[in-house]
């Protein structure tokens, strides 16, 4: 979506020409037309809030929820933010902005106490000043309007929701979306493995070359060093685990363990630097085996830690997936021998 956009835009006292206008100032006004400064643009609010809308378990409370985050975000835009996610859900043509309305008027929220319940009419009216927006109830038997059609006022709203919509329309028509890569374009690739006459590089604009011969030397000398880093890393390590056994004590008061694990750091660093020269260098194959290592690593550790404390009945768990290995494994040992 398009965001943060401030648009100067020039309008005249009128829609008619200044000449034909004898009450138009000679200077036309300048005006502002700020578009929010939300992460997500209006033609994004507006398909997540189609979509909740249209959807059969309106009734749901993960739907409710979402619903009131969407409100919420549009009420901490502009007015011209709301007016554009309703432009874009009524692109087609008033017909579609009118069912949504209705459904937007209508919507659900029991999954609220009543004290938190949106008052959608006054709501939407905050977003469209100078538009009432009708009432269900008084175009019914006994109301106010029940000769008149209700879906009829509410296209009504639906056409002045669209027409004020019109310079949304333009700035977006105004703005051209580019694509830096097409569908048949090669994959992009680490530089490593790369073949230096297809090579391809789509990262932080630059081009192959702007990647001078000094920058791909030093690539390859941050690679070649990480590489060394891991290898004393897990050689020492490999010696410090063999040597665990005969040293009845913690880990933590042994020299060598602490010494395995400021090489591991100098490896990691070593591992960034690489990262800053070559974004695409996590895809060759020794970089992804050494950082999931470090992610199966972690996952033991925060294992081990939470059996410790007993985190989330984690005894339990372990326990029961020991029983079940167990079971397995004899299953497994019953099958072979018959």
């Amino acid at each position: 979506g398009m965001v943060g956009f401030d648009v100067d835009v020039r309008n005249s006292v009128s829609s008619r020409p200044p000449y034909l206008n004898p009450s138009a100032p000679k200077t036309t006004m300048l005006e502002k037309y700020n578009l929010g400064d939300s992460l997500l643009g209006p033609l994004d609010v507006a398909i997540l809030l189609q979509a909740g809308l249209t959807s059969a378990m309106k009734g749901s409370t993960v739907v409710q929820l979402n619903q009131r985050m969407l409100l919420d975000l549009i009420a901490s835009q502009p007015k011209t933010f709301a007016v554009a996610v309703l432009a874009e859900i009524g692109a087609p043509g008033t017909r579609a902005l009118s069912s949504a309305l209705m459904a937007l008027l209508e919507l659900e929220q029991n999954s609220f106490t009543p004290v938190h319940r949106l008052d959608m009419h006054t709501l939407l009216e905050s977003w469209l000043p100078g538009l009432k927006l009708p009432r269900r109830e008084d175009y019914l038997a006994g109301g106010r309007w029940a000769r008149q059609s209700y879906y009829e006022a509410l296209q009504s709203v639906a056409k002045s929701v669209l027409e004020d919509a019109e310079i949304y329309l333009a700035f977006k028509s105004y703005i051209q979306r580019v694509r830096h890569n097409c569908e048949n374009d090669p994959i992009p690739c680490a530089r490593e493995v790369c073949n230096p006459l297809e090579r391809q590089c789509y990262v932080s604009g630059q081009s192959d070359s702007d990647f001078s011969e000094t920058s791909t030397s030093q690539l390859m000398e941050s690679i070649n060093s990480a590489k060394e880093y891991i290898k004393k890393a897990d050689d020492r390590g490999r010696r410090a685990i063999a040597n665990l056994p005969q040293k009845k004590t913690n880990t933590k008061e042994l020299d060598e363990c602490h010494t395995c694990v400021e090489l591991y750091r100098d490896a990691f660093r070593a591992c960034a630097s690489v990262l800053e020269l070559d974004p695409l260098a996590f895809q060759v194959d020794w970089f992804k085996e050494f950082y999931r290592r470090n992610y199966n690593a972690l996952m033991v550790k925060s294992v081990h830690d939470n059996v410790r404390q007993n985190v989330d009945n984690a005894r339990e768990w372990l326990d029961a997936l020991r029983i079940g290995s167990q079971k397995t494994n004899k299953s497994n040992t019953q099958h072979c021998g018959g």
